[in-house]
């Protein structure tokens, strides 16, 4: 299981804990995540020559545990894109002329890292970026036509849904009707092939997932409606097998989601995730009946889990206060084990981030100031943002849920992906 946390400046934001996400989108940067760094370094990974490595800047840190062979890709505080093996000197990856590279998602076995080719200096939210596809053996950059906002072969916005081999991968191009194009595409040709389309899809609403998408074995889940005759959205499950489509939650109205600055689609339902086997969802009951605004926001309600098809449902976060305003984001663990949240209290009190163990359901919270980011590749271990760090700088950080461990990272580093 791999996943990554995106800042890219010339891209919109989407998902992700909601709020975080349209703030930091209407600052100037753009989230996306999917959202997995490692297990909080020790004192003596964080002290072995290999973590002490200087060729990506003086303060670099590690973010593997010492003797890991895990590789990870991240850009630092200038924008350079670097790929690490275990601990070893990063290597850096060369960009076009007036371009960044930001990475999106290693293939399968990592024969490839795809990235997105943004203009250094944007001038203007949501300049064109293109996917490109980095040789992970080599370091050469192959450039793409999959391009946000859409020119060439994909009219619509683009947004990558996943990797089904090293050799082919999921994307979606979504029109301003709220319809998304599934394509599948092939490499080296990088060929076009029209899986589905989707009537209407919500992208601020799956954790980790720009597409609004999701992919799980042989099915893509999606919140949206097959048909304006199901009355607001549901949880839907394509079958890339049978080319099927069918429901089982309901998640709400089927809205937009008050984004700012942005000509990316901001189409909005109850947020709602799906555990990385595919076996289990969580979501709102009741979901949202009223789109989301700076202004006002109807009140929080309980997050359920359930099996994929809707059975067997319980309460999530039991005794935890319900938050002011929004729907709070649930996000699975890659490993299935945690299910983490964000509850706000509106403007007046920092929100809080709460842990769950699903074994058993114990909760652990977040030290103060500390905003949810993505989860990590290592078990129990999520990519946070230090907000009381000094300056304007981001600060990035590893938090245990085991053992409460903070590690920070290099200060303005972003968009750590792991294979």
């Amino acid at each position: 299981m791999r996943s990554a946390h995106r800042i890219i400046p010339s891209r919109s934001a989407p998902l992700g804990a909601i709020l975080l996400a349209l703030a930091l989108a209407i600052s100037g940067c753009a989230v996306g995540g999917s959202p997995h760094a490692g297990v909080t370094p020790s004192a003596s990974a964080q002290a072995s020559p290999a973590a002490t490595a200087t060729s990506a800047s003086a303060a670099w840190v590690c973010a593997n545990l010492a003797g890991s062979s895990a590789r990870y890709a991240y850009n630092d505080a200038s924008g350079a894109l670097y790929l690490v093996q275990g601990c070893s000197t990063p290597r850096a990856v060369a960009a076009p002329a007036g371009r960044q590279l930001a990475p999106l998602a290693f293939s399968p076995t990592s024969q490839w890292l795809l990235v997105w080719n943004n203009l250094a200096n944007p001038q203007q939210p949501d300049t064109q970026s293109c996917l490109a596809l980095v040789d992970v053996g080599s370091l050469a950059v192959t450039s793409t036509q999959l391009c946000s906002p859409g020119v060439g072969a994909t009219p619509g916005w683009f947004s990558f849904i996943g990797w089904a081999s090293d050799a082919s991968f999921y994307g979606e191009s979504t029109a301003p009707d709220g319809s998304a194009k599934v394509l599948f595409i092939s490499l080296p040709q990088q060929t076009q092939a029209q899986v589905t389309t989707l009537t209407w899809v919500a992208q601020v609403v799956a954790a980790g997932e720009p597409a609004g998408v999701k992919l799980r074995g042989d099915a893509l889940y999606y919140g949206g409606y097959a048909s304006a005759s199901e009355g607001g959205a549901y949880l839907h499950r394509f079958s890339l097998t049978t080319q099927t489509d069918t429901r089982s939650v309901r998640l709400g109205l089927a809205g937009t989601g008050g984004c700012q600055g942005t000509e990316a689609p901001c189409l909005w339902t109850g947020p709602w995730d799906i555990s990385p086997d595919g076996s289990h969802i969580a979501y709102h009951v009741p979901g949202p009946t009223q789109s989301l605004t700076d202004t006002s926001n109807e009140p929080n309600t309980p997050l359920y889990l359930a099996n994929s098809d809707g059975s067997g449902a319980r309460q999530l976060f039991p005794g935890v206060k319900l938050g002011a305003g929004g729907f709070n984001q649930p996000a699975f663990s890659p490993d299935g084990r945690y299910i983490v949240t964000t509850f706000s209290s509106g403007y007046t009190l920092p929100p809080s981030v709460v842990f769950e163990r699903l074994s058993d359901g114990g909760l652990t919270t977040a030290p103060a100031g500390l905003a949810w980011m993505s989860w990590t590749a290592q078990p129990g271990v999520a990519l946070m943002v230090n907000n009381t760090a000094p300056g304007y700088t981001l600060h990035l950080e590893l938090f245990n849920v085991v053992t409460g461990e903070q590690q920070p990272l290099q200060a303005g580093s972003r968009n750590y992906v792991w294979d």
